[in-house]
């Protein structure tokens, strides 16, 4: 209790600077569809007017800059005029996309480079200051308030620190930090106790993680030992059968969310858990089809997202590498007015090429996770069209029929003439930042 006194009295004290901007993003969320159009019209205008006029890597908008931001125009219409940014033209074009007039405080920041070099950006104080906001607006969805106690299972080596100084933050926010690496059964076992002890109020957790230690205290016959008001999974996909698990055996909802370390919170789960609410009082979220048109609500397309508060470098339309479906709903039970993300089916390399040369998302082919009973995990990695192999952590019971059962299932969804190769591991490494990748295709 006395921990918990601390944490919130510390929390308050050193987010003061933000509670403004989380008191206006609390009211933005409960506006009609029809006002945060225009609030987000009104900030797209403005970060797109700083561009032109500061940032050399868009000085040849200049002439054009009457038209763009002339009475009446729409905000598709305003992006249109600028280019598609990628990874690959931020890291070339780095130095001339610095806005070098910028008068906040700025922060380097980089990409999590889980699908290649990492991408180093900067942000201002004011996107920052956005960005924590929405994310304690969000974590609220699920329960959380100054002083609640966490638990998070979390994989990237930079949130990961043992300075006395971090330590000390730590136990002034309440948080206990677990490396999503490397875990063994001592691991697992060390933390079951500690959850019983401290008894988290919220947990926040890699999808992937807290599925892998739901998955072996089962196996482990430890029963649960704790409910907590909420779970927030992150950082990478979220598999339905990964939810269903986790939600029976904490017996507690899971509030999804999704993100980027450049862009920070996108979009996140309400109680309704019928899609993700945007943060479209921060940013801009477009999903489009190879020819960078917007594609019909419903429908999936790559998402490119602008960022509505970042003056230092501002980001706009940039191509997260993700395939995304914007939902037709315009109104939620929970009464938000924040459009939602429908779904998300994983990153642009997530997809296989079928024997017919079909793409098949990799949250097509979770569906063949349940018809595997004596799988414990799988990975499936395309390398060259008409082939995939397929790393399999076999299950206590399992046998040559089960191999069979792979081939006959993938080769359903794959094609008849699929090659399907199989490689028996002890384990699956995860990605650099920590992230499980279900379905990689090393042919993009």
């Amino acid at each position: 209790m006395i921990r918990k006194v601390l944490n919130k009295r510390y929390r308050l004290h050193k987010e003061r600077r933000i509670l403004p901007i989380l008191n206006e993003l609390e009211k933005n969320q409960y506006l009609t569809c029809e006002e945060i159009e225009n609030l987000q019209k009104t900030k797209l205008s403005n970060i797109l007017k700083i561009a032109v006029d500061n940032v050399p890597y868009y000085d040849y908008l200049k002439k054009e800059s009457a038209e763009i931001f002339s009475d009446g125009i729409s905000s598709k219409q305003m992006l249109d005029k600028f280019p598609v940014l990628t990874k690959k033209i931020i890291i070339d074009n780095y130095k001339s996309l610095i806005n070098p007039r910028c008068q906040n405080k700025v922060i380097k920041n980089y990409s999590g480079g889980s699908t290649g070099k990492p991408v180093k950006l900067l942000q201002d104080s004011v996107m920052r200051d956005y960005g924590l906001a929405a994310t304690i607006r969000s974590d609220r969805w699920a329960g959380w308030e100054f002083g609640s106690s966490v638990f998070k299972f979390w994989g990237a080596s930079r949130d990961q620190s043992a300075h006395l100084k971090e330590k000390a933050k730590r136990f002034l926010f309440n948080e206990y930090v677990f490396d999503a690496f490397g875990w063994d059964k001592d691991t697992i076992k060390t933390i079951y106790k500690l959850m019983k002890k401290e008894k988290p109020e919220i947990i926040i957790a890699y999808a992937s993680a807290l599925y892998f230690y739901v998955d072996t205290v089962k196996q482990m016959g430890l029963k649960p030992n704790h409910v907590p008001k909420g779970i927030i999974t992150s950082a990478d996909m979220l598999y339905d059968w990964q939810r269903k698990e986790i939600e029976e055996y904490f017996n507690c909802k899971v509030f999804n969310r999704y993100g980027c370390r450049e862009l920070g919170l996108i979009s996140c789960e309400c109680k309704e858990h019928n899609g993700m609410h945007i943060s479209s009082d921060r940013i801009y979220l477009e999903v489009v089809d190879d020819n960078n048109q917007p594609v019909p609500d419903g429908c999936a397309g790559r998402i490119l997202i602008t960022d509505l508060t970042n003056t230092a470098m501002p980001i706009i339309r940039y191509e997260i590498g993700d395939i995304g479906t914007i939902s037709k709903q315009r109104t939620c039970k929970c009464g938000r007015g924040l459009p939602k993300l429908e779904s998300i089916q994983g990153r642009i390399t997530d997809y296989i090429v079928s024997s017919d040369g079909k793409y098949v998302s990799g949250t097509a082919l979770t569906t063949v996770v349940p018809q595997l009973n004596n799988v414990q995990q799988i990975q499936i990695i395309q390398k060259e069209k008409g082939k995939v192999l397929t790393k399999v952590v076999k299950g206590a019971n399992y046998s040559k029929q089960d191999e069979l059962n792979i081939e006959t299932v993938l080769k359903k969804y794959l094609g008849i003439d699929m090659i399907i190769e199989i490689e028996y591991v002890s384990s699956l490494l995860n990605e650099k930042s920590g992230k499980y990748r279900f379905v990689v295709n090393e042919m993009c």
